[in-house]
């Protein structure tokens, strides 16, 4: 059995998705400051929990727990005061305006192509 879980950090509230075969050991691990990303978050608690049949599964559904529609799911079935921090919070407020700018800029930029290419013809 594979397994894909959610640690959550009882010093900052933060949280960490990993998978493994053994949840235990893997607990444990982490709490023993030997995982780099985690040592200086210590002590953590498993928050949440899948098993799977293969290894696959588990990295897969790992995978889709830190995308932003995996976040959106976490979010909707489990009640987590925060995942990550707020940076993708932000993100999904930043990103849509700057798509916005570089529409008007490509859009500028067609704009005095054309100008200069008519200037050209004419001189």
């Amino acid at each position: 059995m594979f397994y894909t879980y959610i640690l959550k950090s009882l010093k900052d509230k933060s949280y960490y998705y990993g998978s493994t075969n053994n949840l235990d050991a893997r607990l444990m691990i982490h709490n023993s400051g030997k995982v780099r990303y985690t040592k200086g978050h210590i002590p953590y608690q498993i928050h949440y929990s899948e098993v799977f049949g293969t290894r696959k599964e588990a990295y897969a559904r790992e995978s889709f727990f830190k995308s932003i529609e995996g976040y959106l799911w976490l979010k909707s079935k489990i009640p987590l005061a925060k995942i990550k921090g707020n940076h993708l919070r932000s993100m999904l407020i930043i990103v849509p305006f700057i798509v916005e700018l570089m529409i008007v800029y490509i859009y500028f930029l067609a704009l005095v192509f054309k100008l200069n290419r008519r200037v050209r013809l004419v001189a």
